[in-house]
């Protein structure tokens, strides 16, 4: 039996736990060292062929299998590199039965338990938060589980298009409401992108329903093809649906009035909303994420702040922070970095010169382009677990779960540089209107909408 060489024990399992196998060897154990040393020499090989090939994409890391090996292989290497350390040790301080074994390979195991757990636990919160932020029911997210509330609507706002109306595209495939017709195909190339509606709330505690307050399209085309954000304004006042019928009140209310009502809209709020939107626009659009606005200020503050380049200076004296406080936004032009509040409140203030709605829309796609230009900057692997908790708490999205990687790796992808975006505002796309109550509307040229959106989707020749 070998004796108890200490010094020598913990030199070889010091070795072993910077490389495994690397103890073995300098003891020149070739066989152990083989057997320890070459899943490291493999992993090695792998690391630099990922680092050559600029990582895997985010439609590989997300995918459900995936996320599972790595979680499997992590809790293997904890296992392996265990092993490594403790039969270096032990080779050199056998068991005698007569002493005491030495508390060095356990405190080896301790510090080889805390490194191999941070990349364990990587694994285990990309899979848990990817899981629940996708697939799920936007009506009942939005809404809740309560009794749906109507917002409050003058007569039956669902009418027969005037003659004089012009006919409008049907939707994508998946859209109908209110028993409307089978549906056609969307415009030309919109096959190759991935479109998903936002749609922005404020859950005020002053309101018993929730009113759709920021709807944006972003659509993503395959091939890098040039990203699309298009507003589309709250006010619009007789918004298309399907068969020939509009919806004459605000398009704000439109979610919460349908999901009122599921004998004549099959579809809920959510469904008929995105089918408007779709005739509006004639696109299909594939996906719907809904986000509460004040989850805005914990994105935005998840990532240390985003830099705004303001353009104008922005007095509003009245604007009324969410978490409470002393009235008032101010900012000058220039470049800003900002946290979640100030950008939450760049996004929802109405005033600043030609301060109205449709500035503000701009701005709101201003903010998306500055989150996304951060989580680049600061690097998508090490921002990704701590981010997907962050929305996970604030958005919900009905993309499936096998499907989000996917998207996510369209969003790096996109050509961003060249986005085009579209505001739908006066003249051109709606005519500000009021109603015989008189409240303030807008009416669209859906004509000119859909040969503006069209023009985005084919992009230059």
């Amino acid at each position: 039996m070998r004796r108890l060489d200490e010094p020598a024990a913990v030199r070889a399992a010091l070795l072993s736990l910077l490389l495994p196998g690397l103890g073995q060897l300098a003891d020149r154990r070739w066989r152990a060292a083989v057997l320890f040393g070459a899943p490291a020499a493999l992993m090695g090989v792998a690391a630099l062929g990922v680092a050559l090939t600029g990582g895997p994409g985010l439609a590989v890391l997300l995918a459900p299998p995936v996320l599972s090996g790595l979680l499997l292989l992590s809790l293997l290497v904890l296992v392996w590199r265990l092993a490594a350390v403790f039969e270096a040790f032990r080779w050199h301080a056998p068991l005698t039965g007569r002493r005491p074994v030495s508390a060095v390979p356990w405190l080896l195991a301790g510090v080889i338990a805390v490194t191999q757990l941070a990349p364990t636990a990587y694994a285990a919160q990309l899979i848990g938060a990817a899981d629940r932020i996708a697939g799920a029911d936007i009506d009942s997210d939005l809404f809740g589980s309560a009794a749906p509330v109507a917002p409050s609507v003058s007569g039956d706002p669902v009418a027969t298009r005037s003659p004089a109306g012009t006919s409008v595209p049907e939707p994508s495939p998946s859209a109908a409401v209110a028993g409307g017709t089978p549906t056609a195909e969307p415009p030309a190339r919109l096959a190759e992108r991935v479109t998903v509606l936002l749609i922005g709330t404020d859950d005020l505690a002053s309101r018993d329903h929730r009113l759709t307050d920021t709807l944006m399209v972003v659509s993503l085309g395959a091939e890098r093809r040039r990203p699309m954000m298009i507003s589309v304004p709250r006010d619009l006042y007789g918004a298309p649906l399907p068969d020939d019928l509009v919806y004459n009140a605000k398009l704000n209310s439109l979610a919460s009035y349908a999901r009122a009502r599921p004998d004549d809209f099959p579809l809920g709020g959510v469904g008929t909303l995105r089918a408007s939107i779709e005739l509006l626009l004639g696109i299909g659009i594939d996906h719907v994420a809904v986000i509460d606005m004040l989850g805005l200020v914990d994105i935005v503050d998840s990532l240390d702040g985003v830099t705004l380049n303001v353009e104008e200076p922005i007095a509003d004296p009245r604007y009324a922070p969410p978490t409470g406080g002393a009235r008032g936004f101010f900012i000058e032009p220039g470049e800003h970095h900002v946290d979640g509040l100030t950008a939450l409140a760049y996004a929802r203030s109405r005033l600043g010169p030609n301060g109205n709605d449709f500035v503000r829309a701009s701005r709101q796609q201003q903010l998306l382009s500055a989150i996304r230009a951060r989580v680049r900057e600061l690097g998508l692997v090490s921002t990704l677990p701590t981010l997907l908790d962050v929305v996970e708490a604030n958005v919900r999205t009905d993309i499936p779960r096998d499907q989000l990687g996917e998207l996510a790796q369209a969003v790096v992808d996109a050509r961003w540089d060249e986005l085009d975006r579209l505001v739908l505002d006066p003249p051109v796309y709606v005519e500000p209107d009021f109603t015989d109550g008189g409240a303030y509307i807008l009416r669209p040229n859906e004509t000119a909408i859909r040969d503006a959106v069209e023009r985005m989707v084919i992009g230059p020749e």
